[in-house]
């Protein structure tokens, strides 16, 4: 639930001139939410580049930026470690990289000795069963 509070925080702080001192509801928050949700590698590394189209409860629209592309500096980074997923099945995850809240790349870490497959198929099965989709346990 924190990642989220951080990305709406963060879209709010990044779009503020857009927004003209109007931050987004949760309702429109959560509309945004949907548009990221679920997409393929391709298409969210597409979003992420560029803007998106919101529309706000007043029935405007306007694009927001998820990242600050230009300023990178600006973002904010963090990792977690263990982080737990509970969706079709409950996932936990040895790292987790997030910008802005957004879980961007997750590693697999595994004992010196494993085949490397062991931590590519797990990380497959978590592609499969709802990684980053719902928020942690």
């Amino acid at each position: 639930m924190h990642s989220l509070l951080t990305l709406k925080t963060k879209l709010n702080k990044f779009n503020e001139h857009k927004l003209d001192g109007q931050p987004l509801t949760d309702t429109e928050f959560k509309r945004t939410l949907t548009l990221i949700e679920g997409k393929s590698i391709y298409d969210s590394a597409k979003i992420l580049r560029d803007k998106l189209l919101i529309e706000r409860e007043d029935g405007s629209q306007l694009y927001v930026e998820l990242m600050n592309t230009k300023d990178w500096w600006k973002n904010l980074f963090q990792v977690t470690t263990q982080t737990t997923v509970k969706g079709t099945y409950i996932n936990r995850y040895d790292v987790t990289i997030l910008i802005n809240g957004l879980p961007l790349d997750q590693i697999e870490l595994k004992r010196r000795g494993l085949d490397f497959k062991e931590a590519f198929n797990q990380i497959q099965r978590y592609r499969r069963h709802d990684f980053g989709v719902s928020p942690p346990v």
